[in-house]
Formats: C-alpha cells, sequence, structure tokens
C-alpha cells in the first residue's frame, strides 16, 4: 500500500499517500501520540512516520493488511502483556486492519517511552557530573593476548579485525557476531533517530522492522587513530513496500581493549 516514490518528506505527506480508511486509522495514531506527549518532534525516518523526544518514542507505518508499531516495547512488565496478542516474532506490533486498533495501548507506549528516555537523559547527565570535567576512570588495560592479539598483530589491526567482523554480521544478518564485538556498555547513536545502551539496544534495532531483507553494505574507505575507527560507505536497503532506500553513512567506532564501545551513526539518503 505504501508509495514506491520518493520518501515522504512529511509525516502529512506519508499519510496522504493511503486511501481514506488508512489515513482515519494513521491520522488517529497520529493525533493519540500528539496528546499523550505534546512536546514530541514528528520525524520521518526510515520512510515512516515517528515521533522523537530525547529518543524515539515510536515508529508507526501502514501495511497490506496492518498498522506496525515499532521497535518492541520492553519496561512495563503489565503492558508489554497487555500488547502480547499483536506482538510478532521479533516483538514489533502488528494490528490487523480489519480490527479494532487500540488507541489506548499505543497512547500507553508513547507516554512510557517518553518516561524511559527521560530517566536515561538524566542518568546520563548525573553520570557526568559526578565525574570531573575531562575525568576517566582508570582502566587496567588488556594484556595482547587477552585481546585475541596474535604476535606481530598490532592493536590497530585488532580494532580493524573487530570493525571487519562487526560489519560482516550485519552482511550476513548475523546478530551474535554483531553482538559479540561489542563491549557489555556499549552504546549506539544515529543523530535524529535513535540512541541505544547495551547488546540489548543494539539488538533491538539490529535488522530494522521495515526491512524486507538484509542490507547490502559497501565500504569504500576507512581510517583509524586513537583507538577510533572511521568506516565511509553506502548502504542499499529493499523495503517491505517493494521501495528501495540507498543511504550513505559514515560510521564512527571507539574502541577499548579491541570491543566497540561506542558507535555513531550519520546517515545520509541518496537520490
Amino acid at each position: 500500500m505504501a508509495t514506491k516514490d520518493a520518501a515522504p518528506a512529511s509525516v502529512s505527506e506519508y499519510i496522504s499517500a493511503f486511501p481514506p480508511e488508512v489515513r482515519k486509522i494513521l491520522e488517529r495514531i497520529r493525533q493519540t501520540v500528539r496528546a499523550a506527549v505534546p512536546e514530541a518532534e514528528e520525524v520521518i525516518s526510515y520512510r515512516m512516520p515517528a515521533f522523537r523526544l530525547g529518543g524515539i518514542l515510536l515508529y508507526f507505518a501502514a501495511f497490506r493488511s496492518h498498522i506496525g508499531v515499532f521497535p518492541p516495547f520492553s519496561g512495563d512488565a503489565r503492558l508489554e502483556k497487555e500488547l502480547a496478542p499483536w506482538a510478532g516474532p521479533k516483538g514489533n506490533l502488528r494490528f490487523p486492519l480489519d480490527h479494532p486498533i487500540p488507541y489506548d495501548l499505543i497512547e500507553r507506549i508513547a507516554t512510557v517511552r517518553a518516561r524511559q528516555n527521560a530517566a536515561k537523559a538524566a542518568s546520563k547527565t548525573s553520570s557526568t557530573r559526578r565525574s570531573p570535567q575531562g575525568a576517566r576512570s582508570k582502566r587496567v588495560p588488556a594484556s595482547p593476548r587477552a585481546m585475541g592479539v596474535r604476535p606481530g598483530q598490532t592493536p590497530a589491526t585488532v580494532n580493524e579485525a573487530t570493525i571487519g567482523r562487526y560489519l560482516e554480521g550485519f552482511r550476513r544478518g548475523d546478530k551474535a557476531a554483531v553482538l559479540a564485538c561489542l563491549t557489555e556498555d556499549a552504546e549506539w547513536e544515529v543523530p535524529g533517530a535513535f540512541e541505544a545502551r547495551g547488546k540489548a539496544g543494539f539488538a533491538e534495532h539490529f535488522i530494522e522492522p521495515c526491512f524486507a531483507g538484509l542490507p547490502e553494505i559497501t565500504v569504500t574507505r576507512h581510517l583509524e587513530a586513537n583507538n577510533v575507527v572511521v568506516a565511509e560507505g553506502t548502504v542499499t536497503t529493499h523495503m517491505k513496500d517493494g521501495s528501495v532506500v540507498r543511504l550513505a553513512y559514515c560510521d564512527v567506532f571507539e574502541l577499548r581493549d579491541g570491543l566497540i564501545c561506542r558507535l555513531k551513526s550519520y546517515l545520509v539518503t541518496l537520490g
């Protein structure tokens, strides 16, 4: 049902592409989230409408026979139980178009996510205030053998090998391989889209629910200095609506003991 043309420029443009009965549902979801979290910002991300406040609150999209709400919800056991009848294998929500849409649950998802994002931001600010500016906790560096460095292999090549395994894991859809490249406290930020913490956060955004298959990733160049690796390239993704999205990316990896501890991904849609 979704348009195969260029990505919509706004939520209104996205909604306008659907038949009247579907537009009515999408617009009500939009107004439900607006009322629940008035300060949230409307954005288009991954060609879908989304609301953002300290990170993504939720995405919503229309498909041939259902409305999808992403990403998988967690953090409130009671709400998770109520959402269970609509949760797919990966936890994404699918509301059939021929059944009543539970707008009240969508409202609660937005409210809880806003609260969760605010708590994460407060925790991050509190952590920063506890440490003197520019100070870092002392850490005993791991031995080369503990990092898996073979005789004659430098830390630089270890970091490059980690990034290579990480990207190859995405190409193959191997979540375990990707998570094995991370520290337990790893952070991932896509400015304007989401922030994720820990391996669970990475797993949540491993393969986005709107993708029809695995992304095609090409690395055009990479640079390394002082445990920071920058990789540039392109990603081509086939979407469930039948369209194809091509992105240019720049990933900035920070590594600790040969594992990724922070990733910042910059994405630009190519024409």
